[in-house]
């Protein structure tokens, strides 16, 4: 079958990957494509951990006691009488296979905190490549609660999970399924609420600023249906949503779907489209994720009786990358620093993605053609931006910077992107307005700061006149900053005409780089 320009093509998972016994469920791919995370559901070999206020029962029970145990906690998890646990549909642990050049290579199955008896299913990404969206919330003695964590993996140690704050959430029902945009401002979430248009509906959930997320939204009845919508993923422009549902023109059982948001509203959304087959059959397919990097869409489905993980292409791989690493240091001492970093493609004009780095360092990938924005934020320092391009066709694995945040104080350069003037004249044009929205808001952050805001202009040409220019650049800086609010009390303007030239040449490069505007910290209250 073909689908645009590509003809489907069905593989199947290694063996290594769906075993011919067990379910294998939920697969989530690495952003590089390199690592798949997926469920095993009934396997004999689960970890078998199970605390119950600070004791591991699997050590202190005997196996009769202890497979009872844990048959009635799936039971009431489950509200049905279990009486296998071993071969329960609870007993879910996560595994990970990695590849190479598109080879299979290893497959791990971690131990706890990642998995223990409990349910344990890897949902989604996050924008840090080393934390993952983890069903139900794990309390540290022991026992579980609904709703989502984050988890975190330092080196080969995984973290206990953090419980993911979802204001007023709740379900009905036990089947509940989440992504997170790959930016890390959206959730998707699958629900079964009061007031909604079926069983399960797709709802949406937003980062609201102070660690947690907002009340989840229906997203509506152009995608919802009286039936069951849900094991949600969602493309890197957040525009467009792959889903599973049962609704009447499905192939048979679950299909997999896909929409289209048409505009900024989230409950403006194309009719869903349901794939062709390969992809869908006349079973159950559900569980798309769908991987930029390598342009296959990866789903579940029990065509072949049991459960299994299966792959088509249906797009174009993006473009080859290189690996950038990097360093965040103190720009007076040298020394690293630990800092949130934001980076992405200046085409999107937003940062995609986001690093926590706790001892200065970072690393991620790049797609060679494009230039990155990346920038460094830590309180009491001035958030310092880098612009990194890389050439397409040259061979380049990895690309090593260094970003300098520079402490608040006395006596600093405010370092902004340029900004831009009508010529000859103290009018600013609109590309300077990101560059002083950015001033804007460090200064309302930090209402300590007193800055003097500096013009200056090339040095050939009348001397009053050249002052003149610059003073009123100075002061039209000045009144953008107060008319967003910022007292005039904390701005000081000085014009210095030509007479501090940045460069002593006479040529054209560098007399654009005398016409400028420095920004100096005058004190720090």
């Amino acid at each position: 079958m073909v689908f645009g320009q590509y003809k489907l093509i069905l593989e199947k998972l290694p063996a290594e990957i769906n075993s011919a016994t067990y379910d294998e469920i939920a697969p989530i791919v690495s952003y590089d494509g390199q690592t798949i995370y997926f469920t095993r559901v009934g396997h004999p070999d689960f970890d078998k951990t199970l605390e119950v206020e600070g004791k591991n029962l699997f050590l202190s029970l005997s196996a009769k006691q202890y497979d009872n145990y844990l048959a009635k906690i799936y039971s009431r998890i489950s509200g049905q009488v279990v009486r296998n646990a071993t071969s329960s549909a609870y007993n879910q642990d996560v595994w990970i296979a990695s590849f190479k050049n598109n080879e299979f290579q290893s497959l791990t199955h971690p131990g706890p905190p990642l998995n223990n008896a409990l349910p344990n299913s890897i949902c989604a990404l996050t924008p840090d490549d080393n934390s993952f969206l983890v069903i139900n919330q794990f309390l540290p003695g022991g026992g579980m609660d609904e709703g989502f964590s984050i988890i975190k993996k330092q080196g080969n140690e995984w973290m206990f999970p953090e419980p993911l704050q979802i204001e007023n959430y709740y379900t009905k029902g036990s089947n509940v399924n989440i992504t997170m945009s790959p930016d890390g401002e959206v959730l998707i979430i699958s629900l079964e609420r009061e007031k909604g248009y079926g069983r399960n509906d797709l709802y949406v959930s937003f980062k609201n600023g102070v660690g947690g997320w907002t009340e989840p939204m229906n997203l509506g009845t152009n995608i919802n249906s009286k039936f069951s919508e849900d094991t949600p993923t969602i493309s890197e422009d957040k525009k467009t949503i792959y889903f599973s549902s049962n609704r009447t023109n499905a192939m048979g059982g679950r299909d997999i779907y896909r929409s289209r948001r048409n505009s900024d509203n989230w409950t403006d959304w194309t009719v869903p489209r349901r794939f062709i087959a390969p992809i869908n059959s006349n079973r159950d397919d559900s569980q798309p994720f769908f991987n930029d990097r390598t342009g296959y869409l990866y789903f579940t489905s029990n065509r072949a009786g049991s459960s299994d993980i299966y792959r088509v292409k249906v797009a174009t791989p993006k473009k080859e990358e290189v690996i950038v690493k990097g360093k965040i240091i103190n720009a007076h001492t040298k020394q690293a620093i630990a800092a949130k970093m934001f980076y992405g493609p200046t085409e999107l004009g937003h940062y995609l993605r986001f690093f926590n780095s706790k001892d200065g360092s970072f690393e991620f990938r790049m797609a060679q053609g494009e230039t990155y924005k990346i920038t460094a934020e830590l309180k009491d320092f001035i958030a310092s931006k880098k612009l990194l391009s890389v050439k397409k066709g040259k061979y380049q694995p990895t690309q090593h910077i260094v970003i300098e945040m520079t402490p608040i104080s006395e006596n600093v350069e405010i370092k902004l992107d340029p900004i831009y003037f009508r010529q000859t004249e103290s009018v600013l044009l609109e590309t300077s307005y990101p560059s002083l929205d950015y001033l804007t808001n460090l200064l309302k952050e930090n209402k300590k700061i007193h800055i003097k805001i500096e013009g200056h202009t090339e040095n050939i040409g009348e001397a009053k006149d050249l002052f003149a220019l610059s003073e009123a650049r100075a002061f039209a800086i000045k009144r953008y900053l107060m008319d967003k609010g910022i007292d005039s009390a904390r701005l000081a303007t000085k014009g210095f005409g030509g007479t501090r030239p940045a460069k002593q040449t006479i040529n054209a490069l560098a007399q654009e780089k005398n016409r400028r505007v420095e920004i100096h910290i005058t004190k720090v209250k």
